[in-house]
């Protein structure tokens, strides 16, 4: 077992960009479609429902794309910090 961590860039901006595509895919695919008003208990339930969902993927949309950012921002931290560590042994050579 090794103590590195190899991280291919590429391999994960190609991942979050698939990600990012899908969290795009969700916010299109589902609004939020009232019922008519019938005065029926069922519609309105279905209405309580399709609400709660609707809030709940908003939730998860944001939370996605936070994920997705945090992700980005560390793998730039990770190149820079490794950047830098490499610099500083080539000092001490």
């Amino acid at each position: 077992m090794t103590n590195e961590i190899h991280v291919s860039e590429a391999e994960v901006k190609e991942a979050l960009s698939g990600l990012k595509n899908s969290i795009q895919a969700l916010e299109d695919g589902f609004s939020p479609k009232t019922l008519s008003e019938n005065g029926l208990e069922m519609a309105e339930k279905f209405n309580e429902i399709n609400t709660s969902i609707v809030s709940f993927l908003e939730v998860y949309h944001t939370l996605l794309i936070n994920s997705e950012e945090m992700t980005r921002n560390s793998v730039d931290v990770i190149k820079e910090t490794d950047a830098n560590i490499v610099s500083e042994i080539e000092l001490l050579k």
